[in-house]
């Protein structure tokens, strides 16, 4: 995968999945977990960028491991922060529903399915 490829697929799902965030949150449920999901958002696309530059970088890479290795700490410093993020959020006092936590999961699951695609692009080359 191309680096100009991957930032034009990065560039459209992620104006998609900001068009979907502002309309999940004109929703009155919804309203409550706006700032985790645009923290989160903004957080998966640089995350996102982080892991294709590191991606390309261990292909190339005399180690054979090195790329399995940057694909497992992606996902330990992804799932950690994720929790990080949701148990700072829940201790607001102000979050009175727990359905803030369904826009975060939309937007983990979209960066991830998109994180793997990429991923497996990268790992043919």
């Amino acid at each position: 995968m191309t680096t100009k490829l991957f930032f034009r697929q990065l560039g459209i799902l992620s104006i998609s999945v900001a068009i979907g965030i502002s309309c999940i949150h004109h929703l009155a449920l919804y309203h409550l977990g706006k700032t985790l999901s645009w923290a989160s958002f903004i957080f998966f696309i640089f995350f996102s960028m982080s892991v294709f530059a590191l991606s390309k970088r261990s292909v190339a890479s005399l180690n054979p491991q090195l790329f399995t290795q940057v694909f497992l700490g992606s996902t330990i410093i992804k799932l950690i922060f994720s929790l990080g993020l949701v148990l700072i959020f829940k201790e607001d006092d102000s979050v009175a529903s727990k359905l803030y936590i369904l826009p975060f999961m939309g937007i983990y699951l979209i960066y991830t399915v998109f994180e793997i695609y990429f991923l497996s692009k990268i790992a043919k080359e």
